[in-house]
Parts: C-alpha cells; sequence; structure tokens
C-alpha cells in the first residue's frame, strides 16, 4: 500500500484487564513517529474519503460501541486498525466485521494485548504490549508480517442464534468457570482488583495480573459446583458418540486458550481447521481436582506430556455437532473469553469453519511475530 493510503483507525478499551495510559502513550508516539497525521475524538468530518485524516483514535465507553466504530472505519475509508484491549475486544471486533465482509476481506489489524488472558495474541507470536508496540513500530506497513486467521463459526439452533470467534469455544467448564467468577461477589471484588491494578501501574510494578489471579482463585469452588456434562458429539457428519464425564470439551482455533493454557498443540489459526480437545475422567475429589491441577499445570507450561495422556482427545474438524444426552449442556458459552448467557439451557451448540453464506470460510488479517520470536 502507497503512503498515501496508509490510514490507522485505533480502538483503545480502557477497563481491559491490564490497560494503562503509558501504553497509549507509548503507542500515540510511535504512530508520531510515522508522520501521521492526528486526528482526535471530538472532531468530526463531512468531507469524501480522500480528505480523511490518516489516524483517528477511539475509546470504547458508552454510548459508543465496536459495530458503529467499525462502521465509521469502513465508511472512512480506514485500511489499518489497531486494537488495544483484550479477546474480548478483539471478539467484538471481528463480529462486527462479520456484518461488513467486503471489509473484512480488506482491512488490516494489529493488536496491543491489555487484557486479562490474551490468548491471540499468545498465538500469534506477541506475549507482552512491549513486544506488540515494537512489531507495530517496525513491521505496521509491511504486508509480509500478516496472517490469515481463520474467522469461526459458532451457531445455537434453538435460539437462532450465531456468533463468530477467533481463538476458542467452550461450553463447558471454561464458560461455568468465567460466570463462576462474574457473579455479583466476583465483579466487585473483580472491579477492586481493576482499580488496585490500575495503582499498581501508576507506581510502576508491572508483571502481575491481578484478574487472571482472581480467576485462578475461582477455579476451586467452581470445580466443586461444575456438574460434569454428558453429550454426544459429531465430527465431520460421522456418527454421534457419547462422552461422559468429558470435563473440558473445547473448541480451538489456535494452540492456546483460558490464559495461555496449551490446549491443542498441533492447532493453527490459518489452517482452515477448529480443533477440538477433551479431558475425560475428572470425577469430583481431592484426586480429581489434583487432576485437573496437573493437567492445567502442564498446559501453562506448555508441556507436551499433557496430549500423552490417554483421558486426553484432540482432533482437526470442519464441524463439531454437540448434543446432550441428559438436560442440556448449560446456560452458559465462552468465545474468546466473552461470556454469553442464556434464558434458557442449551440442547445443541454447532461449530464450523464455514457459513452458510460462504463456501469458503472467512478469514481477517492480523498483525503476527516473526516464527522465530514466538
Amino acid at each position: 500500500m502507497s503512503e498515501q493510503q496508509r490510514r490507522v483507525y485505533v480502538i483503545v478499551n480502557p477497563v481491559s484487564g491490564e490497560y494503562s495510559s503509558d501504553t497509549v502513550e507509548r503507542l500515540e508516539e510511535i504512530l508520531r513517529q510515522t508522520a501521521i497525521a492526528e486526528i482526535t475524538n471530538t472532531q468530526r468530518l463531512s468531507s469524501p474519503v480522500e480528505q480523511v485524516p490518516q489516524r483517528e483514535w477511539h475509546t470504547l465507553s458508552p454510548p459508543t460501541n465496536i459495530d458503529s466504530l467499525i462502521g465509521d472505519a469502513k465508511d472512512k475509508g480506514y485500511n489499518y486498525i489497531i486494537v488495544v484491549g483484550g479477546d474480548g475486544t478483539v471478539h467484538g471486533v471481528v463480529n462486527s466485521l462479520r456484518n461488513h465482509e467486503d471489509y473484512m476481506s480488506s482491512v488490516r489489524l494489529a493488536l496491543v494485548p491489555t487484557g486479562s488472558g490474551d490468548d491471540l495474541c499468545h498465538n500469534l507470536g506477541i506475549h507482552s504490549v512491549q513486544q506488540a508496540l515494537e512489531l507495530i513500530a517496525s513491521d505496521l506497513f509491511n504486508e509480509d508480517r500478516y496472517k490469515a486467521a481463520d474467522v469461526l463459526r459458532c451457531a445455537i439452533p434453538q435460539n437462532d442464534y450465531e456468533r463468530a470467534f477467533i481463538n476458542s469455544a467452550d461450553a463447558g467448564f471454561g464458560a461455568h468457570l468465567i460466570d463462576f467468577g462474574n457473579k455479583r461477589t466476583g465483579r466487585i471484588i473483580r472491579g477492586a482488583l481493576s482499580t488496585l491494578q490500575d495503582l499498581m501501574h501508576k507506581f510502576g510494578i508491572k508483571g502481575i495480573n491481578l484478574l487472571e489471579k482472581w480467576y485462578e482463585i475461582c477455579v476451586l469452588p467452581a470445580f466443586l459446583s461444575y456438574r460434569v456434562p454428558d453429550f454426544s458429539i459429531s465430527i465431520d457428519s460421522r456418527a454421534y458418540q457419547r462422552h461422559h464425564g468429558a470435563f473440558l470439551p473445547i473448541c480451538m482455533n489456535g494452540k492456546v486458550a483460558a490464559g495461555n493454557l496449551l490446549l491443542a498443540e498441533d492447532a493453527d489459526n490459518s489452517d482452515g481447521y477448529l480443533h477440538f480437545t477433551m479431558l475425560h475422567g475428572i470425577k469430583y475429589s481431592l484426586g480429581g481436582l489434583l487432576k485437573v491441577a496437573a493437567l492445567l499445570g502442564l498446559a501453562k507450561n506448555h508441556d507436551i506430556k499433557l496430549f500423552q495422556d490417554p483421558q486426553i482427545m484432540y482432533t482437526p474438524a470442519h464441524q463439531i455437532t454437540q448434543l446432550p444426552n441428559l438436560g442440556a449442556v448449560g446456560r452458559a458459552l465462552e468465545l474468546d473469553g466473552e461470556l454469553y448467557l442464556f434464558n434458557s439451557p442449551i440442547t445443541k451448540v454447532v461449530y464450523s469453519t464455514l457459513w452458510p453464506d460462504s463456501e469458503q470460510g472467512y478469514k481477517v488479517r492480523i498483525l503476527a511475530a516473526p516464527r522465530n520470536s514466538e
């Protein structure tokens, strides 16, 4: 793209897990050094696209929403979007781009990870804010550094519900854990942790993610309150197979999820497959809890031994259909770390690489780290 076409639209989520004003200031300086013109939130344009300034900043705050920002960026001809936020913010951007398919195929995304998990960035080889900023400074306009990531589909037919996801989808323990952590008491504590995190950043204390620690604290009580589902799955339209006691059924697009846990070692988020992982044989006992802790510990350390365990099932597929044998899957669904709660229990979930309106599926191009730096 020529320099005249380098129009950058920045979306900032100030309430993401590890957001700090310092990150935004450093990003501003990087973009300033690239000699791109600036426009503030308060300025409004009535000029044609050709006269749109080459940089524009927007902070997510009510009543502003991601849908309106993506529509605004498209209408003004911006071809680069930088997202400062976590997995949930990126999830919202990708779903908004699904409503503008022509724009999704042409726009380029760059991510600055300030969330509590940032699993998508880990899958792109970006493990810190510093690394993300350095990558933007050196390669924002380098087409060779962009990866065409699959945009996958999650559908719940009973609700005529459909959403895109780009990293992970879980109607099992992961969704239950987030729901548990977000209950009323959890929201109060999480709000206090967020305020404390802000203070820590102001005093230069970094490297400790308090919100992530909160979810780790929630694992034990969430485990004790979780009802392990009894369900059947169909893989690529093959006959349904029953699975009882599958503690963690999760669809992956990348290798890691749930706070940088390695759950799909062979996955590649641009290979055109979703990757289904299940953990079996977990019982409500001290031994069961220790088993979960041990396996998650191995995954956290990215130890390949996790996948040599006979109770781990892992398979790539184009479509997974999950049906409950008794009752329902639950009321909670987690997509890219974002929680969705339904009024009635979920009776069927379909995960797919393809969409009804596309024979080849959808992709979005995202700035990724060079392989040797991952």
